[in-house]
């Protein structure tokens, strides 16, 4: 059992590593030796070189000499938005990858040790129940679409949904309102209450029709920010005929104290 890392801290790999253990050890009550075991293990300067290696077959041969049946790797890497958790299971004998699962994180970073046995599982899903779990949405307004993972579940009130083990990103989306979105890791045969707010979409005020619909306009801001003048002015009928609106507003609540 090994985990490369690639743009994360070493420190954080080593942990996600140990819990991949502990987790495949819980899933096939078979024992398990972490790369850090095995690399005490060694003596030999060459062998200790093999245990950094990342090919399929210097894995397998690894294994073998220990009379180990199966290698697992994992790979966490830091990509836009969060983190990539790839975890590989390979066959000693014939340097085969037997299963593998790739799982995305976007949440909060400490929770990123529970994706490991989520993972673990659907790695082995031999090995024990079928890896799902349900969840619940909790607060989100009657008609609101659910989207999980990109891809549409239903509409609000939807009861529960049934997912595969692991990490999803649930999103809620409903006209008039922001959409909202929250991470979730189910784990195996458990269920999960998730909370979303939503929050009602307001148009600001320079986007309403009345604002660009002059012919003409002028925007003055002072410099001390104590007031500002939106002149619109149209003509129309002849020279001497003028519409016009003056609208005087107090810079402060126009910015939010912003300028």
């Amino acid at each position: 059992m090994r985990t490369v890392v690639d743009g994360v801290d070493g420190g954080v790999g080593a942990q996600v590593s140990a819990r991949l253990a502990q987790a495949v050890a819980a899933r096939t009550h078979d024992d398990v030796v972490s790369s850090e075991d095995i690399e005490a293990m060694l003596s030999h300067e060459r062998d200790k070189q093999l245990v950094g290696c990342a090919q399929e077959s210097c894995l397998a041969e690894i294994a073998d000499a220990l009379g180990a049946d199966v290698v697992v790797q994992g790979r966490l890497s830091r990509i836009d938005g969060g983190y990539a958790l790839s975890v590989t299971a390979l066959d000693s004998k014939s340097a085969q990858i037997i299963g593998r699962v790739d799982e995305r994180w976007g949440g909060e970073p400490l929770l990123l040790l529970d994706v490991a046995a989520p993972a673990v599982d659907r790695l082995f899903v031999d090995a024990g129940p079928r890896p799902e779990g349900t969840v619940t949405l909790e607060g989100a307004r009657d008609g609101s679409r659910i989207l999980v993972d990109g891809a549409v579940r239903g509409t609000a009130p939807a009861g529960q949904l049934l997912l595969p083990a692991g990490a999803h990103e649930l999103r809620v989306t409903l006209d008039g309102y922001e959409p909202s979105s929250t991470w979730v890791i189910v784990s195996t045969g458990e269920h999960r209450a998730v909370f979303i707010t939503q929050v009602e979409h307001v148009e600001p005020f320079y986007s309403t029709w009345w604002f660009w619909s002059a012919v003409g306009g002028t925007v003055v801001v002072a410099a001390g920010g104590a007031a500002a003048a939106v002149a619109l002015v149209g003509g129309g009928g002849g020279n001497d005929a003028k519409t016009g609106v003056l609208v005087e507003l107090n810079a402060d609540t126009v910015l939010g104290g912003k300028r």
